[in-house]
């Protein structure tokens, strides 16, 4: 359900400067039923077009109807009631049987007491309409009971966004200590519920926004420097906004040096903060504070919730002042095919599976296969159309047998929608992709190949032979399998990435398609213009030098997974500076490789590294400084 209230944030926003969307108007009622008890009425007028989901659901894509009452002078009888009947029909909204309630909603609450009271707590609830959802919203309510003269009171509330009851997971002191008769310091503390985390003053941009300190001016007031912060500070990597941060947990101090004159009567000012989770974000919110510098007296004076929020990533509330609820940017029945959850869009997904081809082609188990398979096609004076043709089709079962292997995690899709995402944030699993990485690398350094069995090839290009689209498909065939110790790594990198981010099994299959193109392209083209074959670099030993460089990246990307395990299971054992630092490392042996520092079994000991390759390394020993930096 979490998630699905994130891709809700992520679409529609909590307020708009523009227009507030009001479509529950809640009234509540008290009415007699004894001495001794009374029963609670909570009735909501639904707008025309919207519907209220019910208090118990059958799915997790949808927020129930939920009324939680504070400690009272009473004890509740039994649970909330549906006083109203409960429609049960396909939601557009969703995309499922839902529980809801169109027009009018009531439900009732039996209570015993035994003095008059005031019964308190808050109802949460969600309302969708055909093709939107707005946001889980809070109300609070108050109702008093057992009076004699007035048996029965009426409350009227609006759904607006001052009843909006948001918990802050940050609670906030603030001090002031004088140093001498000029100079203080001026102290705020953050306590920080456990599980969240408040960003730090420093930031980089595209990020989350930082935490900043703002003074008024006033008179003889000089602020001396930046605010010094200490506590629970942490720099490791985001698994919200993907990206190194900074940030606290638990508690926050802020200091800052302060001079005021004997003319300085209070310090005021605001701190504007942003705090997470790891999977969602509140918005960023404002609170100020004045501090009386004759006795040195400290006080919160104001918190506000902001309504602009920042145009962030995945699990990230967006930039609210920029969206109308009138016209939401996604549909909460369909997801777009344009782009997945994670922001790349769907051609960005199919380039980089083009360019895994395009650097598989690369490797000596299929380079050396194009001018072999192309002067099939051509030869003995073929008619270059038929040859050309047979080619394209020889082509297309090359891209069609790459994007059937995407067709399973359909499979799963339809069966557990969730299924890809579950897999993604596991943790035995991500350490089993870090496993099947280094493997991946240690074939790449050619200790081992990863084949599949010989019997299989054999058997698939003996069926080459039959001729036709038959034998088109079965060559095509032959290449993927042959071909796999080395496509087999670049394949492995692209299924485990593209199930390691939220966009399901869609984008594996546009990243195979690109994958598959990108293999098949060279056939076709080479087919059609063969003067072309000429300008091909001859193969050697430049492509076992990109197999370990390959490898190196192999490396790069286990750590990754690694990474992932360590952040979903809280271990703190991969900090941002450890992980840069072992990126460093690779980066560093890259370019002794490069040089030819560094020897791999199927290198040529006595072979010497042209000024391509040192150019290479000399770049690498860039990016080695680059991740030092931090």
């Amino acid at each position: 359900m979490k998630k699905f209230l994130t891709f809700l944030f992520l679409g529609l926003g909590l307020f708009t400067q523009a227009q507030i969307v009001e479509p529950v108007k809640w009234s509540y009622s008290v009415e007699s039923v004894s001495a001794d008890r009374a029963k609670l009425i909570f009735k909501a007028k639904i707008q025309k077009g919207w519907h209220l989901y019910a208090l118990k659901l059958k799915s997790d894509l949808g927020v129930p109807t939920v009324f939680t009452f504070n400690e009272g002078k009473f004890r509740l009888l039994g649970k909330v009631k549906e006083e109203t009947p409960v429609i049960e029909k396909m939601d557009p909204a969703v995309g499922e049987t839902m529980r809801f309630f169109e027009n009018e909603a009531v439900f009732s609450q039996l209570v015993q007491f035994t003095e008059p009271g005031t019964a308190t707590g808050e109802v949460e609830f969600m309302v969708c309409d055909d093709s939107r959802c707005l946001p889980p919203t809070r109300e609070a309510f108050s109702l008093n009971f057992g009076g004699a003269s007035t048996p029965t009171a009426t409350n009227d509330h609006s759904n607006t966004s001052a009843g909006m009851n948001m918990a802050d997971p940050v609670k906030w002191s603030f001090s002031f200590n004088k140093t001498s008769d000029t100079t203080g310091e001026w102290v705020a503390k953050a306590r920080i519920q456990p599980k969240w985390h408040l960003y730090s003053q420093n930031i980089q941009k595209g990020g989350p926004e930082p935490t900043e300190i703002t003074f008024e001016k006033g008179e003889g007031i000089q602020i001396q420097g930046k605010a010094i912060e200490s506590g629970g500070l942490h720099k490791t990597q985001d698994p919200v906004f993907n990206m190194p941060l900074a940030f606290f947990e638990k508690e926050a101090i802020f200091t800052q040096k302060i001079k005021f004159s004997s003319k300085s009567t209070s310090l005021k000012g605001s701190i504007h903060y942003m705090v997470c989770d790891d999977k969602q974000c509140m918005p960023p919110t404002d609170i100020s504070f004045s501090i009386n510098l004759s006795t040195g007296e400290a006080k919160e004076t104001t918190q506000e919730l902001l309504s602009d929020a920042p145009q962030v990533k995945d699990g990230v509330i967006p930039n609210m002042s920029s969206i109308d609820l009138s016209k939401p940017l996604a549909q909460c029945d369909t997801l777009s095919t344009d782009t997945t959850s994670d922001g790349k869009s769907g051609g960005t997904i199919f380039l980089l599976g083009f360019l895994g081809g395009l650097i598989a082609l690369l490797t000596p188990c299929v380079f050396p296969m194009i001018p072999m398979t192309v002067s099939f096609f051509t030869k003995g004076g073929r008619d270059p159309k038929k040859g050309f043709k047979q080619a394209s089709i020889y082509g297309f079962f090359i891209f069609m047998i790459y994007v059937l292997l995407s067709l399973p995690f359909h499979f799963l899709d339809s069966i557990e929608p969730e299924i890809l995402n579950n897999i993604s944030t596991n943790v035995w699993l991500n350490l089993v992709f870090f496993v099947i990485f280094v493997v991946f690398a240690i074939s790449f350094f050619g200790y081992f190949e990863i084949t599949l069995p010989s019997g299989i090839a054999n058997k698939v290009d003996q069926k080459s032979d039959a001729g036709g689209l038959i034998g088109s498909f079965f060559m095509a065939l032959t290449l993927a399998i042959v071909s796999f110790s080395c496509t087999g790594p670049i394949l492995g990198s692209l299924l485990v990435g593209s199930i390691s981010k939220d966009g399901g099994a869609f984008q594996l299959t546009l990243g195979m398609a690109g994958f598959g193109l990108a293999l098949a392209l060279p056939f076709t083209l080479f087919a059609a213009f063969p003067g072309l074959m000429k300008k091909l670099p001859q193969s050697g030993g430049w492509m076992s030098k990109l197999k370990v460089i390959l490898g190196f990246l192999e490396v790069a990307l286990a750590l990754k997974f690694l990474s992932n395990a360590d952040l979903v299971a809280h271990w703190d054992a991969i900090k941002y500076e450890l992980f840069l630092g072992v990126w460093a490392l690779i980066a560093l042996a890259m370019a002794l490789y490069a040089f030819g520092v560094i020897k791999f079994p199927h290198d040529d000991k006595g072979e010497k590294h042209g000024w391509k390759w040192k150019t290479f390394g000399v770049i690498l020993l860039g990016v080695t400084v680059y991740f030092l930096s931090g």
